[in-house]
Protein backbone atom coordinates (compact mmCIF):
# COMPACT_ATOMS: atom_id res chain seq x y z
CA UNK A 1 0.00 0.00 0.00
CA UNK A 2 2.73 2.53 1.04
CA UNK A 3 4.22 1.80 -2.77
CA UNK A 4 0.99 2.76 -4.14
CA UNK A 5 0.19 5.82 -1.73
CA UNK A 6 3.82 7.21 -3.09
CA UNK A 7 2.97 6.64 -6.87
CA UNK A 8 -0.21 8.64 -6.30
CA UNK A 9 1.72 11.47 -4.42
CA UNK A 10 4.19 10.99 -7.25
CA UNK A 11 1.61 11.61 -10.04
CA UNK A 12 -0.32 14.14 -7.91
CA UNK A 13 2.85 16.36 -7.91
CA UNK A 14 3.60 15.67 -11.77
CA UNK A 15 -0.33 16.70 -12.39
CA UNK A 16 0.40 19.81 -10.89
CA UNK A 17 3.72 20.36 -10.33
CA UNK A 18 3.56 24.09 -8.28
CA UNK A 19 1.10 22.29 -5.93
CA UNK A 20 2.69 23.07 -2.14
CA UNK A 21 0.29 20.90 -0.70
CA UNK A 22 0.78 18.24 -3.04
CA UNK A 23 5.39 18.79 -3.55
CA UNK A 24 4.32 18.62 0.61
CA UNK A 25 2.40 15.36 0.85
CA UNK A 26 5.24 14.02 -1.18
CA UNK A 27 7.97 14.73 1.12
CA UNK A 28 5.97 13.33 3.87
CA UNK A 29 5.18 9.55 2.00
CA UNK A 30 9.15 9.65 1.15
CA UNK A 31 10.07 10.09 4.51
CA UNK A 32 7.48 7.48 6.14
CA UNK A 33 8.34 5.28 3.61
CA UNK A 34 12.49 6.00 4.66
CA UNK A 35 11.79 5.57 8.16
CA UNK A 36 9.90 2.06 7.57
CA UNK A 37 13.17 0.94 5.52
CA UNK A 38 12.52 1.26 1.85
CA UNK A 39 15.52 3.10 0.76
CA UNK A 40 16.11 5.50 3.33
CA UNK A 41 19.12 6.94 1.88
CA UNK A 42 17.24 8.47 -1.60
CA UNK A 43 14.10 9.14 -0.13
CA UNK A 44 15.31 11.18 2.65
CA UNK A 45 17.38 13.14 0.32
CA UNK A 46 14.24 13.68 -2.08
CA UNK A 47 12.18 14.70 1.24
CA UNK A 48 14.82 17.08 2.43
CA UNK A 49 15.16 18.62 -0.98
CA UNK A 50 11.24 19.25 -1.68
CA UNK A 51 10.61 20.65 1.71
CA UNK A 52 14.06 23.21 0.80
CA UNK A 53 12.35 23.74 -2.30
CA UNK A 54 8.92 24.85 -0.91
CA UNK A 55 11.13 26.95 1.83
CA UNK A 56 12.67 28.72 -1.07
CA UNK A 57 9.80 29.80 -2.91
CA UNK A 58 8.03 30.68 0.38
CA UNK A 59 5.62 28.18 0.01
CA UNK A 60 6.86 25.83 3.36
CA UNK A 61 4.00 25.81 5.92
CA UNK A 62 5.07 25.34 9.83
CA UNK A 63 5.26 21.94 9.39
CA UNK A 64 7.17 21.20 6.46
CA UNK A 65 9.80 23.70 7.89
CA UNK A 66 9.75 21.57 11.27
CA UNK A 67 10.16 18.78 8.94
CA UNK A 68 13.18 20.21 7.39
CA UNK A 69 14.91 21.52 10.03
CA UNK A 70 14.04 17.63 11.77
CA UNK A 71 16.18 16.15 9.17
CA UNK A 72 18.66 18.48 9.08
CA UNK A 73 18.75 17.45 13.05
CA UNK A 74 18.96 14.21 12.02
CA UNK A 75 21.98 14.46 9.56
CA UNK A 76 24.06 16.32 12.37
CA UNK A 77 23.81 20.09 10.74
CA UNK A 78 22.09 21.78 13.66
CA UNK A 79 23.33 24.78 11.51
CA UNK A 80 21.16 24.19 8.23
CA UNK A 81 18.22 23.49 11.24
CA UNK A 82 18.73 26.61 12.48
CA UNK A 83 18.38 28.82 9.46
CA UNK A 84 16.01 26.98 8.28
CA UNK A 85 13.80 27.62 11.41
CA UNK A 86 15.17 31.38 11.70
CA UNK A 87 14.29 31.55 7.57
CA UNK A 88 10.82 30.47 8.43
CA UNK A 89 10.21 32.71 11.61
CA UNK A 90 11.45 35.74 9.50
CA UNK A 91 8.47 35.43 7.18
CA UNK A 92 5.56 33.94 10.17
CA UNK A 93 6.61 34.94 13.39
CA UNK A 94 4.84 34.00 16.29
CA UNK A 95 4.43 30.72 16.25
CA UNK A 96 5.54 28.89 19.52
CA UNK A 97 6.47 25.61 18.27
CA UNK A 98 8.87 26.97 15.89
CA UNK A 99 10.55 29.37 18.54
CA UNK A 100 10.76 25.96 21.26
CA UNK A 101 12.53 23.94 18.81
CA UNK A 102 14.88 26.95 17.20
CA UNK A 103 15.60 27.53 21.17
CA UNK A 104 16.47 23.76 21.75
CA UNK A 105 18.67 23.83 18.67
CA UNK A 106 20.42 26.96 19.94
CA UNK A 107 21.02 25.15 22.92
CA UNK A 108 22.99 22.18 21.38
CA UNK A 109 24.70 24.69 19.32
CA UNK A 110 25.99 26.62 22.55
CA UNK A 111 23.38 29.09 22.16
CA UNK A 112 22.00 29.51 25.49
CA UNK A 113 21.37 33.25 25.40
CA UNK A 114 19.33 33.30 21.65
CA UNK A 115 17.29 30.43 23.52
CA UNK A 116 16.76 32.39 26.56
CA UNK A 117 15.48 35.11 24.74
CA UNK A 118 13.08 32.46 23.03
CA UNK A 119 11.69 30.80 25.42
CA UNK A 120 11.19 33.85 27.55
CA UNK A 121 8.92 35.32 24.46
CA UNK A 122 7.30 31.46 24.15
CA UNK A 123 6.44 32.68 28.06
CA UNK A 124 4.68 35.57 27.44
CA UNK A 125 2.72 34.35 24.64
CA UNK A 126 1.72 31.16 25.78
CA UNK A 127 1.96 31.40 29.59
CA UNK A 128 0.44 27.94 30.05
CA UNK A 129 3.16 25.82 28.19
CA UNK A 130 4.85 23.00 29.98
CA UNK A 131 7.77 22.67 28.14
CA UNK A 132 9.09 26.04 27.68
CA UNK A 133 9.31 26.71 31.47
CA UNK A 134 11.07 23.41 31.84
CA UNK A 135 13.35 24.44 29.31
CA UNK A 136 13.54 27.94 30.17
CA UNK A 137 14.59 26.37 34.16
CA UNK A 138 17.49 24.37 32.90
CA UNK A 139 18.75 26.93 31.04
CA UNK A 140 18.48 29.57 34.30
CA UNK A 141 19.63 27.14 36.68
CA UNK A 142 23.02 26.29 34.46
CA UNK A 143 23.76 30.64 34.15
CA UNK A 144 23.69 30.57 37.91
CA UNK A 145 20.15 31.85 38.10
CA UNK A 146 18.76 29.02 40.61
CA UNK A 147 15.54 31.14 42.35
CA UNK A 148 14.99 32.83 38.51
CA UNK A 149 14.72 29.11 37.89
CA UNK A 150 12.45 28.27 40.74
CA UNK A 151 10.01 31.31 39.52
CA UNK A 152 10.07 29.79 36.12
CA UNK A 153 9.34 26.41 37.41
CA UNK A 154 7.06 26.71 40.32
CA UNK A 155 3.68 26.82 38.09
CA UNK A 156 4.38 23.76 36.42
CA UNK A 157 4.64 21.86 39.48
CA UNK A 158 1.37 23.70 41.26
CA UNK A 159 -0.62 23.23 38.29
CA UNK A 160 0.15 18.84 38.37
CA UNK A 161 1.25 18.62 42.19
CA UNK A 162 0.83 14.76 41.82
CA UNK A 163 3.62 14.39 39.52
CA UNK A 164 6.94 13.12 41.20
CA UNK A 165 9.39 14.79 37.80
CA UNK A 166 7.60 18.30 38.65
CA UNK A 167 8.16 17.94 42.69
CA UNK A 168 11.66 16.63 41.94
CA UNK A 169 12.73 19.21 39.45
CA UNK A 170 11.11 21.74 41.76
CA UNK A 171 12.99 20.40 45.28
CA UNK A 172 16.58 20.36 42.73
CA UNK A 173 16.13 23.74 41.77
CA UNK A 174 15.45 24.97 45.01
CA UNK A 175 18.04 23.21 46.20
CA UNK A 176 20.49 24.88 43.85
CA UNK A 177 18.76 28.37 45.35
CA UNK A 178 19.56 27.63 48.43
CA UNK A 179 16.48 26.73 49.82
CA UNK A 180 17.19 24.15 51.94
CA UNK A 181 14.02 23.32 53.60
CA UNK A 182 11.41 23.89 51.01
CA UNK A 183 13.54 21.96 48.65
CA UNK A 184 13.56 18.64 51.35
CA UNK A 185 9.56 19.24 51.11
CA UNK A 186 9.50 18.80 47.22
CA UNK A 187 11.92 15.93 47.22
CA UNK A 188 10.26 14.10 49.75
CA UNK A 189 6.90 14.52 48.07
CA UNK A 190 8.96 12.91 44.65
CA UNK A 191 10.01 10.43 46.65
CA UNK A 192 6.37 9.41 48.37
CA UNK A 193 4.81 9.48 44.58
CA UNK A 194 7.43 7.26 43.19
CA UNK A 195 9.57 5.41 45.66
Amino acid sequence: KSKETEREARQAVKLDPGSPSARSTLAQILFQRAVAGADPTSRLKESESIYQDLLDHDQADEISAQALADLQRGREDLAAAAATLERYRASHPGSVEVDFNLARIYLDLGKSEEARRLLEGNLEKDPDSRETPQLLADILQEAGEAQKAVEIFRPVTESNPSNPYGQYRLGALMNSAGDFENAQEHLLHALQADP
